[in-house]
């Protein structure tokens, strides 16, 4: 004889994971940052892949590499999500801390000046942040006298 044998078995799905671990990032404000990641999904399914930065969500199936930064200084969390068309679902959470950077300055004002004669100095700044608290002007002790204010960022000096 012979025998026969029915049973049901049920295949549970195994959500998508990271190839290699996403880690935390400290990056310059104004600058980007490239985040790349392999994906592995053992049932072969598409996978949706979302980063969300906080105040910028990006989600499709090809954003393996993707570029990002922040104007602000300050920890900012990453939260990246993969999502296979099955329902398998992982997340993962990284922080991202943004360092401040010093602003650039140009400043502008004459090499040469006859004695009494009014010198402008103007100062032009920039700031990945925009961030710009104060512009400060030290000139050597005691020479503050015939030192006016003359508009935006720009002071003139009686020698």
């Amino acid at each position: 004889g012979s025998a026969h044998a029915r049973s049901q078995v049920t295949v549970i799905n195994i959500a998508p994971i990271l190839e290699e671990p996403l880690e935390n990032r400290v990056i310059d404000e104004g600058s980007l940052e490239t985040f790349s990641i392999g994906v592995v999904d053992p049932g072969a399914d598409e996978v949706t892949i979302c980063w969300d930065f906080g105040d910028a969500l990006m989600c499709g199936p090809e954003l393996v590499r993707v570029e990002y930064g922040w104007q602000e200084d300050g920890v900012h969390p990453v939260e990246l999500t993969l999502t296979d068309d099955d329902g398998g679902q992982t997340l993962y959470e990284i922080d991202v801390e943004v360092g401040n950077v010093a602003p650039s300055v140009v400043l502008e004002f004459p090499v040469e000046v006859e004695e009494g004669s009014v010198v402008s100095f103007m100062a032009q700044a920039s700031d990945p942040g925009g961030d710009i608290a104060e512009y400060r002007w030290d000139f050597q002790p005691g020479s503050s006298t015939g030192l006016s204010w003359i508009g935006d960022r720009t002071f003139r000096r009686t020698t």
